[in-house]
């Protein structure tokens, strides 16, 4: 039965794990997505290039 415990819990531990690497991945994700707007933006603001246009 102690086998069995051990186990249960291994497979607990994995299931953490790989949710604990769901997160990092999803989190990574929205970081490399927000730069990536931000660079976007950046570039169009770079090509109007702040002058009045009269």
């Amino acid at each position: 039965m102690q086998s069995h415990g051990t186990a249960k819990q291994w497979i607990t531990n994995l299931q953490l794990l790989v949710l604990a690497k769901e997160i990092t991945a999803s989190r990574t994700c929205l970081t490399v997505s927000l730069e990536l707007i931000c660079r976007i933006c950046y570039g169009v603001l770079s090509t109007m290039d702040y002058q009045p246009s009269e």
